[in-house]
């Protein structure tokens, strides 16, 4: 919200879609660089590629560096006691890696994200 304040009349004069995509944090195609840096904030790296029709520039934003380190994933705290030779306590997983339960992957969101722009405008992006 704040990044929308601090520029709310450009904002305001952009389609109403465009609008509920900056709000959503999302990027979709027909933004310009200023929406999708409103709405998803300055990327972490910009690249840019040949394809066949021309040059895309390609904004990266990296989710792994908000995440716990790579060792801490799968790991889990333990607390427990024992008396006499049993013991009894609990864990609970720290993570988002794989769990006992049939093998979950860590969301979706725990991956870089990419929008594509051809000509100034987004082509490709979140959705």
């Amino acid at each position: 919200m704040s990044r929308i304040d601090s520029n709310r009349a450009a904002y305001e004069s952009w389609p109403i879609e465009m609008q509920e995509a900056v709000h959503s944090g999302r990027a979709i195609p027909g933004m310009t660089p200023e929406m999708v840096e409103m709405a998803l904030g300055k990327p972490t790296q910009v690249d840019s590629r040949s394809a066949k029709d021309g040059i895309e520039e390609i904004w990266v934003y990296k989710r792994s560096s908000a995440q716990m380190p790579s060792i801490l994933r799968n790991a889990n705290i333990g607390i427990g006691t024992s008396i006499g030779g049993v013991g009894v306590g609990t864990s609970v997983p720290m993570g988002g890696g794989r769990g006992g339960r049939g093998g979950s992957r860590a969301p979706a969101e725990s991956e870089d994200q990419e929008i594509v722009f051809k000509n100034g405008v987004v082509t490709r992006g979140t959705g």
